[in-house]
């Protein structure tokens, strides 16, 4: 039975009156719809015993194991396992490939539940290539945002845009209005995650504008809590409040989309968490704790018991800084059992982490040595979780090389018996023909063409093995690469979020020289995670990794998206750019080379204005070529440094007009995707009075 949303609007009502009354219309409606689910549960299991009795040939068990498993997915996640791989053996018995996809898929939503993401996402890309390999790319869509989606759970933020990317196609290709809205809404959450809240709000609005030509009033609420949590992470409070009330009066109408309802009514949860948070940040302490608690009553009904300590940890904070340390430490603790019960063992951490610093503050120490312990042993099973997904990894590739291994060995074997009976034949035949100098003495000659032959035939051999060996080792020295650009985008992205929360809160301090040495500490934080990503697109590309895939783009287009991710450095130093470029200018090029050039250019020549300055991107078209010209009026570029540029062994870099720091790496980058690209980069500048950079792209 489908969650009754007149039902839910009468609840939201009544909250701002009575939390006990809440409470017991909540636990009502729970009774209610398991009271009804089991029924319908019990009908299930009633046809499918009539089917398998009569030998049902026509596909309505597997349709019955799937709905069934649908049905016991969040109250009993070990049954739905059962009902899907029966469903999978009828897929394979039949030989569907679209039914055996089906059921994989839904057996990886299972494990991202479970919060397994790597075995979620092994069923999840078997899912995948089953329905490519049935030729039906056109309903991939679902398929690859899910992907997408597990990447983004594992903190994988590349490879996750890189999935949803992929799905935007497929919806695009299939005008495929709410699929389009998904990933729209998902690259946004991915340059939120970024902290490009201005390129996610752009993402946003435009899932929104789709969402708004259906009408759909629950996908449109949505869509509204989308932009309302940029806002509040923006701190515009004001207009974070509006979207959010907006988004509940939407979420509580019934959804048109029957199937999508329990999604719904996990974002009207959401919208409750985030307003309990905003109330909290303007001291509404009574409304901020109304919506907390409806949030908990929500995910509770709905069996998402895993959003639940995230509010209880928010509650026990509130409680705490209003002195309130009971009730602070009974949220914790509630925190703690829930997370317990859905081993969510990142929740533990917090739990451990809020009860050290409630003892400091309290000042216990004796219980701090006692929550320190046990907060280090769930740090240590973390970090042994990462360690041994890492292991995973790197497992299955030494079991691939063993294996590659013994299959040579064998083949040595094999070719030293051989070896050994040829010898014999040719021992006895010489034997047998010793009387025939003739005879003899030919055969001696074939004999020695055949050793040189095998000679050269063994060196080759041995060649082969070599190459075969130093591809394997460059392919694990790219994997260790690999491994350890991720190991060390992590504690970046943790130092830049950590450094922009110490920039916040020092605006408020009396100290100057905080404000300045927490500037100082974002600043380096931020140029060193672009010298990262700089130097592996770099070595990538001089290794042959990178390979470039030309299609048509519109140039206009690009530019502004590059334009859209640079604006939050701009405003900084007031800085205005201006994309001059006409619409419809078709190129011929890589997106990923085209946007990775454009932003270390405009980068630069933001790094390189004064304030209140402008920076203009025009274009002439000539010769098959597109130029495209960035031009700034900052401090330019000496004629004694200028012969510095674009040379690994005298890499040049100098600071900003904000004293920014650089690394010099982004104009090589530059300069070689350019050249690959089939185009060349070259600048022309005056020292006081600025530079422009230009870069040429094949129209055909």
């Amino acid at each position: 039975m489908c969650f009754p949303f007149s039902i839910l609007r009468v609840i939201h009502r009544i909250v701002l009156q009575s939390v006990l009354f809440q409470l017991i219309v909540f636990v009502c409606l729970s009774l209610f719809t398991c009271n009804d689910s089991n029924a319908q549960r019990n009908n299930l299991n009633q046809d499918l015993n009539k089917l398998e009795r009569s030998g049902d040939k026509n596909g309505e068990a597997f349709d019955l194991l799937v709905e069934l498993a649908g049905q016991k997915r969040k109250s009993n996640p070990d049954a739905a396992l059962i009902y899907l791989n029966n469903a999978y053996k009828i897929a394979i018995s039949k030989r569907d490939r679209n039914q055996q996809a089906v059921v994989l898929f839904e057996i990886g939503r299972i494990y991202v539940d479970k919060l397994a993401f790597f075995t979620a996402l092994e069923y999840k890309l078997r899912a995948y290539k089953l329905m490519i390999q049935d030729g039906k790319i056109s309903h991939t869509g679902y398929y690859l945002v899910g992907i997408g989606n597990c990447y983004f759970h594992l903190n994988y933020f590349p490879l996750a845009e890189k999935y949803y990317r992929k799905a935007l196609d497929v919806f695009s290709r299939d005008s495929n209005y709410f699929g389009n809205s998904v990933a729209l809404n998902n690259l946004g959450l991915i340059q939120k995650q970024y902290g490009e809240f201005d390129s996610a709000l752009i993402y946003f609005n435009k899932a929104l504008e789709n969402r708004q030509k259906k009408k759909e009033a629950a996908s449109i609420g949505h869509s509204y809590f989308y932009i309302g949590s940029v806002y509040f992470e923006q701190g515009k409070l004001k207009e974070a409040k509006k979207l959010l009330t907006e988004s509940l009066a939407l979420l509580n109408t019934p959804s048109q989309e029957i199937s999508l309802q329990h999604d719904y009514l996990t974002t009207l949860a959401d919208v409750h968490f985030l307003l309990g948070k905003l109330y909290g940040k303007e001291n509404e302490i009574r409304l901020s704790m109304k919506h907390l608690q409806t949030a908990i009553l929500i995910y509770d009904t709905i069996r998402e018991a895993i959003f639940i300590p995230q509010v209880y940890h928010y509650m026990g904070s509130v409680y705490q800084s209003l002195k309130d340390y009971s009730s602070a430490k009974t949220c914790y603790r509630k925190a703690y059992r829930v997370a317990d019960s859905v081993h969510d063992t990142k929740s533990e951490q917090d739990f451990f982490k809020n009860m050290i610093q409630f003892f400091v503050e309290t000042k216990q120490p004796d219980s701090i040595y006692y929550y320190f312990k046990g907060y280090s042993q769930v740090t240590d099973s973390l970090e042994a979780q990462m360690i041994a997904s890492k292991f995973k990894e790197i497992n299955l590739a030494m079991q691939f090389n063993e294996v590659e291994n013994d299959a040579r060995i064998l083949k040595e074997k094999n070719t030293a018996y051989i070896s050994y009976i040829i010898s014999a034949c040719i021992i006895l035949i010489l034997i047998v023909s010793g009387s025939f100098f003739y005879i003899a003495k030919q055969r001696k000659h074939r004999r020695e063409a055949a050793i040189e032959i095998a000679a050269r035939k063994q060196a080759e051999h041995e060649k082969e093995l070599l190459n075969q060996e130093l591809k394997q080792l460059n392919a694990s020295k790219d994997r260790f690469i690999s491994i350890m650009a991720h190991d060390l985008k992590g504690p970046f992205n943790a130092l830049i979020g950590f450094s922009d929360l110490m920039v916040e809160h020092s605006q408020d301090s009396a100290k100057p020289e905080l404000k300045k040495y927490a500037a100082i500490v974002q600043q380096i934080s931020k140029s060193s995670f672009q010298l990262l990503e700089n130097l592996m697109l770099w070595s990538r590309l001089q290794l042959g990794k990178m390979t470039i895939q030309r299609t048509e783009l519109d140039i206009y287009n690009e530019v502004e998206l590059a334009v859209n991710m640079q604006i939050a450095n701009a405003f900084r130093k007031n800085i205005k750019i201006v994309n001059e470029l006409g619409k419809n200018l078709p190129v011929m090029a890589d997106s990923n080379f085209i946007q990775t050039i454009l932003r270390n250019l405009i980068s630069n020549a933001v790094k390189f204005s004064h304030h209140d300055s402008q920076i203009v991107i025009s274009l002439d078209s000539r010769d098959g070529y597109r130029e495209i010209h960035i031009t700034d009026s900052g401090v330019g570029i000496s004629s004694q440094n200028a012969g510095k540029l674009f040379k690994l062994n005298s890499v040049y870099t100098s600071k900003g007009t904000d004293n920014e720091t650089g690394n010099g790496l982004g104009l090589l980058l530059c300069k070689d995707m350019v050249e690959k690209g089939g185009g060349t980069l070259w600048f022309e500048s005056r020292p006081g009075e600025g530079t422009t950079f230009t870069f040429t792209v094949p129209v055909e």
